[in-house]
This record gives structure tokens, C-alpha cells and sequence, in this order.
């Protein structure tokens, strides 16, 4: 089966939709389809916002082709956002023809696109729309429009499928996708993890606003002056992920830490995945103070090297952290208080990491979720 998987951005940095993409893209290539990636030349929506920022050409990523489109930086910001993502790709709809388009994440445009060339095709539309409760977006009639149009809707947890429910969408149509997204970079069962001094809290993500990146950098400076244990006055804290147009706030707020303070905060852009995956192994702990998330992959991520996790208390994140443990915050005092108490429990971040991990371990969708997905 011919199958187009359509993104607004694409790896190599992208974002965590486009990663979801790419996974399910990877999947259904193992399985014998004939996959395509379809995505433009930036690497993150900021970047229709800047004319400046190099461009992406087609190339492929493990084995699919990725083809990239032209897009429009230039003009008023209402007009760069609306015709950037559109793409100068005329000449090619007419000679394509995919069986099945999976498209997303909403709310960028890209599913709307999506949706257009499913019905210029006569194709099934399978919409993977990454649901944000905090944004907006998700709340608006385009949204549930496209919505009944899909043939399939993709949800990342129950939480979510209820959303969907609650906006009109039969339960028919939904289909959770329980699995692991970060089996590539998990650790032998046997192999323990390695909690080595000086103790390290990381952030992985983009330096959005919604990220709350200001969170954390307060809560580690008052972990600093606060804290009476040795771990607390040694910890160090790195912060890893791609600028955003938020990033001059969060330089701002770095700017104003106390020296003292500012010597252990390390505040690294885009990674490559071997880097990821030494930070990982570096860290006692990840911590992620997000307002808003699908599902969050850095998540995972810390699962597959034992690591455990502090995350701002979002329903989406409460389903599965239920298995899979962790602590989950609900304001900035309790980040710093849960921040100084874990530190100093060796025995806690280990047993956690480990329970962290066998369940991920688990996480894997059944054989005929793909089949339904396509419609076989």
C-alpha cells in the first residue's frame, strides 16, 4: 500500500508531532508499505517566521524518501504564517496518488492539507492530531470540522480519546496508540543506570513558552540557596532543546541568576540523538514543567535509560504515570520541595527508573491496530 505521511516540519530537529510522524512512518515501512514523507524546508514553524534560517532539501530518512517544499517567509507576520506553510507544490498533485495520508499535528495547517489532497485523491484520511488541552485551537470549530472528516483519528492516551468523544466524534473512529517511542535507545534489562556525582536535573524539549523553562530555573535557584544537603549545593542543571522565539525571555531570565547560581545552569540548542542519550545517562533526574503536552517523549525517553521523572501534573501525563511512576508537581513550591526531598533518596530514583523502564518495556500496540488504522 502507497502511504503519504504529511508534517508541517520534519526531522532533523523538528518537534515532538514530527517525531510521532516519523515513528509511525518507520512502523508501517517494516510492515512492507511504501511510505513518503512530505514536510517543508523548515525545521520548527518559527522558521516561517525567518526568512534567514538555512532550508531544508529532500533527502531520506531511514530508508524514506522525504521530500521537502518550498515555503513563503516573507511579508507580514498574519501573511507568512497563512501562505508559508502552503507550499509551491502545484505541479505535483496531479501526478501523486497515495492509498492512505496520515497528516498532523494540529493546530498547524497541515492537516487541513492533508485532508485537501485525501479528497483530491479519493484517499482514506487518518488524522494524528497531538491534543493540547491548553491550547485554544483545540476548542474551535475548524478543529471539529476536521475532526468528522477523518477517517481515523490517532489519540496518544484515553484522556485524549475523551476529548474527542466529548467534541461529537464516535468512539468508532478514535484509536489509542499505546507504544513505545523510544525503544531505539532503551538499556539491556541487566544493565543498571548510573547515578554519578555531581547530581544533574535536565530538561529536554524546545524552549517554548508553554515549557515553563522559567519554572525550572527558578526552582533550581531556590534549590540552590535553600538546600540544606550536599546534593542540593552541588546539583547542576542542563537545559537541552532548540530555540524558539521565546528563547531571548529565557536568555533574559539566565542573565539575571546570581553567579553562583548561573556557574551550574548549562543551556545547550539542539541535540544530536548520541548527545541525548549521554545527558540522559549523566541525569538523577528529568524534569519536565510543561502546561501542555500530548503526551510528552522526553518522557519516554528517560524511561528507556531508568531515569525518573518530576512533571507538572497534566491529565495526559497522570494516565500513564500511574504504571509507570514518577512525580508528578502541581506548582512551583512543590517543584523546588520534591526537587530537594528526591535528591537526597538514591534509593527512590533507582527503584523508580527501573519501574519506569518494565513498563515501557510493555508498551506496544496489538498486530491488528495497524490494520484498522488503514482500513484493511
Amino acid at each position: 500500500m502507497k502511504i503519504l505521511v504529511f508534517s508541517h516540519v520534519f526531522r532533523p530537529q523538528g518537534d515532538g508531532g514530527s517525531f510521532l510522524l516519523s515513528w509511525l512512518a518507520q512502523q508501517l515501512k517494516q510492515q512492507g508499505h511504501q511510505v513518503e514523507i512530505w514536510a517543508s524546508d523548515a525545521r520548527s514553524s518559527d522558521e516561517f517566521l525567518q526568512p534567514w534560517k538555512p532550508r531544508y532539501r529532500d533527502t531520506y530518512f531511514r530508508g524514506i524518501k522525504v521530500r521537502r517544499f518550498w515555503t513563503w517567509r516573507w511579508g507580514r507576520p498574519i501573511l507568512r504564517r497563512l501562505v508559508g506553510p502552503v507550499f509551491l507544490w502545484l505541479k505535483w498533485w496531479p501526478r501523486q496518488h497515495f492509498a492512505v495520508v496520515i497528516s498532523g499535528p494540529f493546530p498547524t495547517l497541515a492537516p487541513f492539507y492533508g485532508w485537501f489532497l485525501a479528497r483530491l485523491w479519493g484517499s482514506r484520511f487518518v488524522l494524528v492530531p497531538c491534543w493540547h488541552s491548553q491550547e485554544a485551537g483545540f476548542q474551535k470549530k475548524r478543529f471539529r470540522w476536521l475532526l468528522q472528516k477523518a477517517d481515523k483519528i490517532v489519540a496518544l492516551s484515553n484522556y485524549e480519546k475523551k476529548q474527542y468523544q466529548r467534541l461529537g466524534v464516535g468512539k468508532a473512529k478514535i484509536m489509542v496508540l499505546t507504544a513505545n517511542l523510544a525503544r531505539e535507545i532503551m538499556l539491556t534489562k541487566k544493565q543498571k543506570a548510573k547515578f554519578t556525582s555531581p547530581p544533574l536535573i535536565l530538561f529536554l524539549g524546545s524552549q517554548a513558552a508553554h515549557k515553563q523553562i522559567d519554572w525550572l530555573l527558578e526552582a533550581f535557584r531556590q534549590l540552590k540557596e535553600k538546600g540544606q544537603s550536599q546534593n542540593a549545593r552541588e546539583a547542576k542543571l542542563v537545559i537541552a532543546g532548540p530555540r524558539t522565539l521565546y528563547s531571548p525571555v529565557i536568555d533574559e531570565i539566565y542573565r539575571h541568576l546570581p553567579v553562583k547560581i548561573r556557574r551550574d545552569v548549562q543551556i545547550l540548542g539542539p541535540v544530536s540523538a548520541k548527545k541525548k542519550v549521554e545527558l540522559l545517562d549523566r541525569a538523577w533526574v528529568l524534569v519536565n514543567p510543561s502546561r501542555a503536552e500530548s503526551l510528552s517523549l522526553v518522557v519516554m525517553e528517560a524511561w528507556a535509560r531508568k531515569k525518573p521523572i518530576i512533571v507538572n501534573d497534566l491529565p495526559v501525563l497522570r494516565e500513564v504515570m500511574e504504571l509507570g511512576g514518577g512525580e508528578r508537581v502541581h506548582s512551583l513550591n512543590g517543584l523546588v520541595a520534591t526537587l530537594m526531598k528526591r535528591l537526597n533518596q538514591p534509593r527512590w530514583l533507582r527503584e523508580e527508573g527501573e519501574k519506569s523502564y518494565r513498563f515501557l518495556s510493555q508498551r506496544q500496540p496489538p498486530a491488528n491496530w495497524w490494520l484498522k488504522l488503514l482500513g484493511q
